[in-house]
């Protein structure tokens, strides 16, 4: 009997200045479907230590900022989640913010983070 393939669906945290052009994209996770442990769980604190690396570096950019929370809208196979360049046609919105300061984004931001770490977070209301 052959096992289902797993399938994985993409978080991500996209940040652009307000006049466009995006500015970083913090992967939050990779979610196996079901489960929210292991490989997932390392992801998140990637994002964390990516978002604590990469807020300071926008110091310099011009404001205001626009951030989007974006997830894949149906599951695909870790291949395809893992490459963004394919699976950026599927992301869509799940949060959107406008015209933010740089201290309104970075607490955004970390809120989202804070929020997507809990463990009834598969579904975030956002």
């Amino acid at each position: 009997m052959l096992k289902p393939r797993p399938k994985i669906r993409p978080r991500r945290v996209r940040v652009r200045r307000s006049a466009g052009g995006d500015v970083l994209v913090i992967r939050v996770a990779d979610f196996p479907e079901g489960d929210r442990t292991g490989d997932a769980a390392l992801a998140w604190r990637e994002a964390w230590f990516h978002t604590w690396v990469c807020l300071p570096d926008l110091l310099d950019e011009p404001g205001p900022f626009e951030l989007a929370v974006e997830e894949c809208a149906v599951p695909v196979p870790p291949e395809v989640g893992w490459d963004d360049e394919a699976c950026a046609t599927l992301m869509r919105p799940t949060l959107l913010k406008r015209d933010l300061t740089l201290g309104q984004l970075g607490s955004a931001v970390l809120r989202y983070l804070r929020k997507s770490r809990g463990p009834l977070a598969v579904d975030i209301p956002l």
